[in-house]
């Protein structure tokens, strides 16, 4: 590995642990701080064959980069190349929780019924929900807001899909529970038509991309994407608290892991469900 690379490598590792919240710097600031810690790693002499810049100069770009997406830092003006970057404030990542409002909405999603024989213990129908592209589109046009209302519909199917086929005993508990505490009718948990990669890797994206804002929302989805692993985790920890018992970290871990539920991932590393699969087994 190359100095420039090590280079990055800590830089990303570290988060600029010298660099305090809140506080902007120009790029030329922070490469002459970081040329101050790691001289060892800043040789000026190797240099990039297309524009003669140094190499570690544009992998610490790089690095910036790569913190930006994880909203580490960002730019004070997006549009200028090198203009002030600024490191942003811790923000607790547990934000999103299952609330009131969340569930009637999810409850509401358009949605049929069809009789269900792989479970009728349970009931004589289960419930999926989809929607369309105008549908999603409304979604994205809220925001932020949106955007983690989709991400959250989504996570909130996948813990159905996984309590009803890995901990069956469990689930019947979890509808009786959430239809007590949000106040629903009882009726089974409604889950997407289809897998998680269908709806986040093609039709969440396909929108995105006929919108013009896919670069906006990835980067969102990826600022975010430890705030979704952890709603999926308050939710284990809600039902815990109040109706069933669950090993969180080992359920999910070998849920995910197992061979047949891993068709609701993607395997390529660039697509958000493989992404968000990556980040929930090494979450927490």
């Amino acid at each position: 590995m190359e100095s420039y690379q090590i280079l990055k490598k800590n830089l990303i590792e570290s988060k600029m642990s010298w660099w305090l919240e809140e506080t902007e710097l120009e790029l030329k600031q922070i490469q002459s701080i970081v040329s101050e810690i790691y001289p060892n790693l800043c040789d000026s002499d190797i240099v990039r064959a297309d524009n003669g810049e140094a190499e570690w100069k544009h992998y610490t770009r790089l690095s910036l980069e790569i913190l930006k997406k994880k909203g580490i830092v960002k730019k004070v003006n997006p549009t200028k190349r090198d203009g002030l970057w600024v490191k942003n404030k811790n923000i607790s990542i547990n934000y999103l929780k299952i609330t009131s409002s969340f569930i009637k909405e999810y409850y509401d999603l358009p949605s049929y019924e069809r009789y269900s024989k792989l479970y009728p213990e349970l009931a004589v129908f289960k419930k999926e929900w989809y929607l369309s592209k105008n549908d999603i589109s409304s979604y994205i046009d809220k925001g932020s807001s949106g955007i983690d209302f989709l991400w959250q519909a989504i996570i909130f199917n996948l813990f159905s899909k996984i309590v009803k086929n890995y901990h069956l005993i469990n689930y019947k508990y979890c509808v009786d529970f959430i239809a007590w505490r949000f106040n629903e009718d009882g009726q089974n948990i409604p889950i997407f038509k289809g897998k998680f990669k269908n709806f986040v890797d093609e039709k969440l994206l396909t929108v995105l991309n006929k919108n013009k804002k896919n670069k906006y929302i990835s980067d969102h989805s990826l600022i975010n994407m430890n705030s979704y692993c952890a709603f999926l985790f308050s939710i284990f920890e809600l039902m815990n608290k109040d109706c069933c018992e669950f090993n969180i970290k080992e359920v999910i871990s070998k849920i995910i892991e197992d061979k047949k539920f891993r068709e609701e991932f993607s395997d390529d590393p660039k697509s958000m469900s493989y992404i968000f699969r990556k980040t929930l087994l090494n979450y927490k």
